[in-house]
C-alpha cells in the first residue's frame, strides 16, 4: 500500500486544490495503482465534500487554519482521510436537508457513494474518511474491511431523514466500525 499526504490552507478554494492534487496522483499513477475512471471521479467528489466541510465547519477555516489530506492506495482500494482542526466548542452538528436547501447533504453523499466511511477524533484533530474499492468482483476489496452492507443502518437512517420533516440532529454518533449512525435522539 502506498500513502501520500498534503496540507492545505483552510479556505474554501482549497477543496479544488485538494481535488487537483488527488487527480494528479491518480492520472500519473503515482499512487502505484490503476484506478478506474468512475472510481476516480467518485473520489474527487467525495474529497471535495470533506475538504469543503473542513474549511467551512471547523477551526480549520479560521485565519491561519489548515486541513490535511491523506491518501492510501492498494491494487483494489483507496482510502482518503481529511483531518481538520476541531472546533473549540461543540462538535459539528449534522442536520437533514430539505429538498430546496443548498447545503446539508455532504456526509449523506459520502455515505451513499463510498464503500465505507466514518470518523474519529484525537486530542487535537478530527478525521473523516471514506474508502472505495475497485477491481474486485464482490466489492469487498482485498477483504480487509466490511462489504457495503455494513452501511445499511446509515442508508436506512438517511432515507428516513429525507422523508421526515427537517429537524436538527445532535452530533452523529459513531456506530460499529466507526461508521456514522443515527443518534439516540433520532432513532
Amino acid at each position: 500500500m502506498r500513502a501520500f499526504a498534503r496540507t492545505f490552507p483552510g479556505r474554501a478554494e482549497s477543496a479544488a486544490r485538494a481535488r487537483h492534487w488527488l487527480k494528479d496522483l491518480l492520472d500519473h499513477e503515482t499512487c502505484g495503482a490503476k484506478v478506474p475512471a468512475e472510481t476516480a471521479e467518485t473520489a474527487y467528489l467525495l474529497l471535495s465534500e470533506l475538504a469543503t466541510n473542513a474549511a467551512q465547519h471547523t477551526a480549520s477555516g479560521r485565519p491561519g487554519g489548515y486541513f490535511s489530506v491523506f491518501a492510501r492506495f492498494s491494487t483494489s482500494r483507496l482510502r482518503i482521510e481529511v483531518t481538520d482542526e476541531p472546533t473549540l466548542s461543540d462538535p459539528p452538528v449534522a442536520s437533514s436537508a430539505r429538498p430546496h436547501d443548498e447545503s446539508g447533504r455532504g456526509l449523506g453523499i459520502v455515505a451513499a457513494l463510498s464503500t465505507r466511511c466514518g470518523d474519529y477524533r484525537r486530542a487535537r484533530s478530527h478525521t473523516v474518511f471514506f474508502e472505495l474499492t475497485h477491481g474486485s468482483r464482490n466489492g469487498n476489496g482485498n477483504g480487509n474491511f466490511p462489504p457495503p452492507l455494513a452501511l445499511t443502518p446509515l442508508r436506512h437512517w438517511l432515507q428516513r431523514q429525507s422523508t421526515a420533516r427537517s429537524h436538527p440532529i445532535r452530533s452523529p454518533a459513531r456506530g460499529r466500525n466507526g461508521l456514522f449512525a443515527p443518534s439516540p435522539a433520532t432513532a
